[in-house]
Order: structure tokens, then C-alpha cells, then sequence
């Protein structure tokens, strides 16, 4: 099934508001995952463009982020295998095992389109991202209070035609 952006948004906003707080601004994710089922683990990957994985075989519910990542980018990524989890394994009982890597974008692929739409919708609310854009109007600070790097700032308040 594919998802348009107004459902992504939609279903990011009931998980922000069953497993999160919606009143902060930076939503801890981790916490989210934690309370999905999913342990959180840094880890070494051989290959440096994995940005994160996620495992789901029966016997471990984990996500794996690159330890070499800069906070906003972990968080994201984390946001990013949350949205995995959620849209494309329902938390069934299937299995699966999912690589994400940096610059995987050569060729369009919808799930990696939705999982970053999920977690930009996560991490970046539509209605938190609209007042604290009206009031701060400036990448870097917007990127600062929200907790994620200024490219992905960037990106979602395009995306909202905010800039």
C-alpha cells in the first residue's frame, strides 16, 4: 500500500500522540521505540554509508544507528525506522530486516520516501513546525529547537511552503 503525504502526516501525529508527549518540541524518539518494542543500539557498520538498520527476527526487536552520526542525524534516522516499523511492518508477527543507507535516493523507492516523510512529520509536527516558524523565521534556529539538522529543517518547511 502507498501512502500519500496526508496520511503519513496523520499517522505520525496518532504515534507522536500515543507514545510521545505531544508538547515538546523535540520529541524523544528512542522512548518511542522503546515503547514499540524496540531496543536502540549505536553501532560500528563495515560499510559507512549505512545510516541505520532494523531487526525484527523473532528473537530480537532492535534498531542500530551509526554511532558516527552527528545527534540530529541519529535522531532522524531512529524517526526514519520507527516509520519502517510502522507503515511497512504493522508490528505483526513477520519478520524482517531492513539496511538504510546515506544517499539511497539514485533511484526513487516509495517505502524510503514514506519512512522519511514519517519521520519528518515525527520530528517536525505540521502544527508545531507552522507556529515556530511564523515566529522564528530563520533555518538554523528552527533546525536547533526542533533537534534536527538544518538539511532536513530545510527540507520539511519546503515541504510545507514555509520557504
Amino acid at each position: 500500500m502507498a501512502y500519500s503525504r496526508s496520511q503519513i502526516e496523520a499517522i505520525a501525529q496518532k504515534v507522536r500522540e500515543k507514545y510521545g508527549n505531544t508538547n515538546e518540541k523535540q520529541i524523544n524518539v528512542v522512548e518511542i521505540a522503546n515503547k514499540l518494542g524496540f531496543d536502540v543500539y549505536e553501532a560500528d557498520f563495515e560499510n559507512d554509508r549505512i545510516a541505520g538498520k532494523v531487526i525484527d527476527d523473532g528473537n530480537t526487536r532492535a534498531i542500530y544507528i551509526n554511532r558516527h552520526d552527528i545527534p540530529q542525524r541519529k535522531r532522524f534516522t531512529v524517526a526514519h525506522e520507527i516509520g519502517h516499523i510502522v507503515l511497512h511492518h504493522p508490528l505483526s508477527n513477520e519478520r524482517f530486516e531492513k539496511i538504510d543507507y546515506r544517499g539511497a535516493n539514485e533511484k526513487y523507492d516509495q517505502k524510503e520516501w514514506e519512512a522519511n516523510q514519517f519521520a519528518a512529520s515525527l520530528l517536525m509536527p505540521e502544527d508545531i513546525t507552522r507556529k515556530l516558524w511564523e515566529k522564528l523565521q530563520d533555518v538554523d534556529d528552527f533546525a536547533d529547537v526542533m533537534g534536527v539538522s538544518k538539511a532536513a529543517a530545510a527540507i520539511r518547511l519546503e515541504s510545507l511552503e514555509l520557504i
